[in-house]
């Protein structure tokens, strides 16, 4: 796959997030893997986690239940609700490289420079 670009997930209540996925897995037999369990649509592989789509949302969390803790190559798999970022984000301790945004928390909404961050306005003489 060509890697950085962001997958347009329109209705994320029919995508499950996927943590363990073995160095190297394709999508191809990530997709094969899962369609053994559950009918899966696609699959991107990101790292050592990867976003799976299904048709309907009971489908996909019918495959959280059905792929959560089940081996694939040797990996232990950790299946959840896909939430928007591809860390899984649970708190389940997931390994590997993972892109959390936490530099949006610095600029912009309520980060003390400006707008009431008590710097230069209104300090009493």
């Amino acid at each position: 796959g060509k890697g950085g670009q962001r997958m347009d997930i329109k209705d994320p209540s029919r995508v499950i997030w996927l943590g363990g996925i073995p160095e190297g897995t394709r999508f191809q037999e990530l997709l094969a893997f899962v369609r053994q369990a559950a009918s899966a649509k696609w699959a991107e592989v990101l790292g050592k986690a990867a976003a799976v789509g299904f048709a309907t949302a009971q489908e996909a969390s019918g495959a959280v239940a059905a792929l959560n803790g089940v081996s694939f190559s040797g990996s232990q798999l950790q299946a959840d609700a896909w939430t928007g970022k591809a860390t899984g984000g649970s708190g389940k301790g997931g390994n590997g490289q993972v892109w959390k945004p936490n530099f949006q928390k610095s600029w912009g909404g309520g980060g003390g420079w400006g707008a009431g961050g008590g710097w230069g306005k209104g300090g009493k003489g």
